[in-house]
């Protein structure tokens, strides 16, 4: 290797040393140019200081008046309070947001409040250069820049001045802590990469994320701040809450006259109107933005970028509105971006208006300038419902698109279009075609272009004569009848011809048209019911009138329809009530005794639902009064069923037969007594009606009427001759019935008419024992002072006093003690009344009952004691009674189970805890050997098991 001299090796390091150096310098004499360059034009601004020019003066002297104004009906929300906090601690906020939702008016209001509360000076100012000029190092100022970088669109001049200007700014507030800024921006143009560049920090506050978000009392209180209460009705909250602009919107009302507000603030057409025709000045892009989506209603990024009929939309809105240059799908997307939250919602791939509402108000804007496209592009069922021809005069909800005649041409072609694509409900469902210029101005079009119309069935087999047939357009159905004739007789996937659907909306002209030959009168669809039977359904009186007279049978008349029960027309016009189609029917010789799959005549049917006059037509026709059907009932079954005493009252003048039974053995009197209808049961009596006619149970109408516990009933049937003891196959009484429901006044109509209450039904039971059971304290009483024996048991040998027991009525076993029950008396299992009390755990009839003897060891046939039946139902007072009364706590029923082992079966401590305090022994098993202890601890009471041992570890 070669050697290099120690000196070669100095000098190279000598002049790279003094290379550095020169560098070093160099920058340091850069760097005193810039700081000379800063202090020169600090020095300019403080020459300056003060020499504010007049007319500028006066300029930021009508802003601050303005401002003022401004905040006199400012509302103080939790969105100022948090701005304020900011300000204090930084020198610039950028306060961005929705259009209207009071951005400019937080600035008022914290530039005010800095100046009320820390002696600031308020500047208004439109760009950063008025900072540069008007600040006053070392004094307190708060800058106000509104829109700071445009309104409708970036304002690429002011971006520009704010990057150059930016850095200076930044260096002069950094050394002026005092000094602050407050600048606010629509949402829409804020664009965070470009405000990067503007070279100075501000804190940004989006004023529609959730902290500073209106809340719906907050818009209550701006609104009510506006408005006074007396010039509008209170809005409710989901309209206040429908538009981010509220504020924005109270604002224009109280400036402007809206007319209704509720229907301003619902659909603010003027608002958003104004605010549109800014885009489509000052941000042409936006503006056509808007209207794709307007047209297209929904976006999805990818199909949009994809589809071609969207680039034909695009050039077809460019074109037409004259723009200098198209935007790209890119741009259109980033504006739907913008304009989030304001006018349209939407994620990262799909984009469509907040709601309808505004759908519908922004396309009405956009087509008054592209209304070309809106006829060719829109969707169907917004051109139906919005788009009108302006010669057609009629009110609409929604903001409505008129179509002026220089444009009717392009409207008519758009609808012949959907046409021929067989969209004919949205061509002829349109409120436009009820006006007659309208459907001439169609047809005029229609006959025009007729060699280029080809008509096509749809997948549900409707022509478009099924529509301008249901639709009610006699117009149309000519012109399309003559189009094809064969469409007559086509029918739809549910069976139904053009006539079918006539008939039943009831168009009586149409159906002329359609039935010159009555050849397709009787088609039947596949519910297999015919135009007819549409007709009289729907009560369709002069299509009915038509129909009916056809020479022949093309009507029938007399046709059952199988899938409507075998019923015939004159059934339905019966069944509805539909008296002027039964008087048509009947005077074309329909049947009047035709019966349906239930045997039910018309006569029958109109009985049933009471239609007086439908019934005289059918008697005066000769109806069969006596006619019954397949559950044997007459007609006068029905009436009675129903209360129709002026139906039972004709039937019966025309001989109908009132003491007919049904096959369950009813009669017309049972089923009165059962609707509770005097009237009709007073009717029935005085054309001698059998009042004592037994039903198959052996049950008269007074059994039925004591039931109901009518008692002006029971006083009629009894005044006319009802047998008061009569027997059901049951051996159940009148006086059973009323007694077993709690009929106390019927109870003593009956006692006061000999009713037998000794009486007994198969089972044993009497009147007594029924009351005991369900509680009736005031018949039991009735019945116990008659001297009735109060210990008669039923069958089971159960008592009154037990069912009183069992069913917790502690009135009633007080009722029953004051006449001698016998408290021991058992049933044939050997169940007390004190048995029965311990499972319902009533302690207040426990001490009635010992209280007159009832013994606490009385075992039933299992050998369970009164005390097993308490502990095993966990009523601890009543155990501890019982224990007092000297129940025996050892006893064992017939598996060896003690007291104390019940109470381990099922865990209850404290009757455990209650035993052993009374020296319950614990080491008695059952017959099995297991101990309560040991039941315990198979159960899973660990407590009782402790406590078990414990006390067992003290025995011994």
């Amino acid at each position: 290797l070669e050697t290099i001299p120690i000196q070669d090796v100095e000098e190279k390091i000598a002049s790279l040393i003094a290379n550095e150096k020169y560098s070093f310098e160099k920058k340091l004499e850069e760097n005193d140019s810039e700081k000379q360059k800063l202090k020169d034009e600090i020095s300019k601004l403080k020459d300056n200081v003060g020499n504010v020019p007049h007319h500028v003066l006066e300029l930021q002297k009508e802003i601050l008046q303005h401002w003022s104004n401004v905040l006199n009906k400012f509302v103080l929300t939790k969105a100022a309070q948090l701005l304020y906090q900011q300000i204090q601690a930084q020198n610039v906020i950028a306060i961005i947001g929705p259009t209207g939702t009071g951005k400019s008016a937080c600035a008022c209001h914290i530039a005010y409040r800095l100046k009320n509360e820390h002696d600031y000076t308020i500047v208004p100012a439109r760009q950063p250069s008025d900072i540069l000029q008007y600040c006053i190092p070392g004094t307190n100022q708060v800058f106000v820049i509104d829109d700071f970088i445009g309104k409708y669109a970036f304002d690429e001049a002011e971006g520009i001045s704010w990057e150059k200007m930016g850095p200076l700014l930044q260096k002069i507030l950094s050394n002026n802590k005092q000094t602050k800024v407050i600048l606010t921006c629509r949402k829409s143009i804020w664009l965070p990469k470009k405000s990067e560049r503007f070279g100075f920090s501000a804190l940004v506050c989006d004023l529609h994320k959730k902290e500073f978000r209106l809340t719906l009392s907050e818009k209550r209180q701006i609104f009510e701040s506006y408005i006074d209460r007396g010039d509008a009705e209170p809005l409710n909250d989901e309209i206040i809450m429908m538009y981010t602009f509220f504020p924005s919107l109270c604002s224009f009302v109280s400036s402007r006259n809206v007319g209704d507000i509720t229907s301003f603030f619902t659909m603010p057409v003027q608002f958003i109107e104004e605010e549109i025709n800014n885009y489509e000045e000052k941000s042409q892009a936006l503006y056509i933005s808007l209207a794709v989506l307007a047209i297209k209603q929904k976006i999805t990024k990818q199909s949009f970028f994809n589809d071609i009929e969207n680039n034909e939309l695009i050039k077809t809105l460019f074109r037409e509105s004259g723009f200098q240059t198209p935007p790209s799908k890119k741009l259109i997307i980033s504006h739907l971006v913008a304009l989030t939250d304001t006018y349209v919602k939407g994620d990262d791939d799909c984009f469509e208006f907040i709601h309808e509402t505004m759908q519908n108000i922004i396309l009405y804007c956009i087509a008054k300038t592209f209304l070309i496209s809106v006829l060719k592009y829109s969707k169907s069922d917004v051109f139906k419902n919005q788009v009108r021809l302006a010669c057609v005069g009629e009110e609409q909800t929604v903001p409505v698109i008129k179509v002026k005649s220089e444009h009717e041409e392009a409207y008519f072609t758009r609808l012949r279009n959907e046409l021929i694509k067989g969209q004919y409900r949205d061509v002829f469902d349109n409120n436009q075609n009820a006006f007659a210029l309208f459907r001439k101005k169609l047809l005029e079009h229609l006959k025009r272009y007729r060699n280029t119309i080809s008509l096509k069935t749809k997948s549900d087999d409707l022509t478009v004569l099924h529509v301008v047939s249901s639709l009610g357009y006699e117009e149309y159905v000519s012109y399309f009848i003559d189009f094809d004739y064969r469409m007559v007789y086509k029918q739809d996937l549910q069976g139904n011809t053009p006539l079918h659907l006539a008939t039943l909306n009831g168009h009586l002209d149409i159906v002329k048209s359609l039935s010159k030959q009555g050849r397709n009168v009787h088609i039947l669809n596949k519910d297999e019911v015919s135009p007819f039977f549409y007709a009289c359904e729907k009560n369709n009186i002069s299509v009915v009138r038509y129909l009916t007279n056809f020479i022949g049978d093309l009507v029938k008349i007399n046709e059952k329809y199988t899938t409507k029960e075998h019923k015939s027309v004159l059934h339905i016009a019966c069944l509805n009530g539909f008296t002027q189609i039964v008087q048509i029917l009947l005077d074309h010789h329909a049947n009047v005794d035709i019966q349906d799959t239930n045997g039910l005549t018309p006569l029958h049917i109109t009985c049933m639902n009471g239609q007086v006059d439908s019934a005289s037509l059918l008697i005066i026709s000769r109806a069969n009064v006596n006619a019954f059907d397949r559950l044997q009932r007459t007609p006068v079954y029905y009436a009675c069923t129903g209360k129709y005493k002026d139906i039972v009252e004709l039937l019966i003048e025309y001989k109908a037969d009132i003491n007919r039974s049904t096959s369950t053995g009813h009669t017309p009197l049972h089923a009165a007594c059962d609707e509770e209808s005097i009237e009709t049961v007073k009717i029935l009596l005085k054309n001698h009606v059998n009042v004592n006619m037994k039903e198959k149970t052996g049950e008269i109408p007074l059994h039925i009427a004591c039931r109901r516990g009518n008692e002006h009933t029971v006083k009629l049937l009894i005044d006319n001759g009802a047998v008061v003891n009569s027997r059901t196959i049951d051996e159940c009484t009148p006086l059973i019935e009323a007694c077993c429901n709690g009929h106390t006044k019927v109870t003593n109509i009956l006692l006061n008419n000999n009713a037998n209450y000794q009486q007994k039904t198969k089972k044993g039971w009497t009147a007594l024992l029924f009351s005991c059971a369900k509680g009736y304290n005031d018949i039991v009483k009735m019945l116990l002072n008659l001297e009735v024996d109060v210990n008669i048991p039923n069958k089971d040998g159960t008592t009154p006093l037990m069912l009183a027991c069992r069913g917790n009525h502690t009135d009633v076993v007080e009722s029953l003690l004051l006449s001698n029950a016998d408290v021991n008396q058992c049933n044939k299992v050997k169940s007390s009344p004190l048995e029965y009390t311990c499972y319902a755990g009533n302690i207040d009839i426990v001490n009635l009952l010992l209280e007159l003897g009832a013994r606490t060891n009385l075992a039933n046939i299992n050998g369970l004691t009164p005390l097993h039946i308490a502990c095993m139902n966990k009523h601890e007072k009543v155990v501890s009674v019982l224990i007092e009364k000297k129940a025996d706590i050892s006893s064992k029923d017939l598996i060896g189970e003690t007291p104390l082992y019940k109470a381990c079966v099922i865990g209850d401590i404290k009757i455990v805890k209650i035993l052993l305090n009374k020296g319950a022994k614990i080491n008695l098993t059952d017959t099995s050997g297991k101990s309560p202890a040991a039941i315990a601890n198979d159960n899973g009471f660990s407590s009782i098991v402790e406590l078990l041992d414990n006390a067992n570890t003290v025995l011994v």
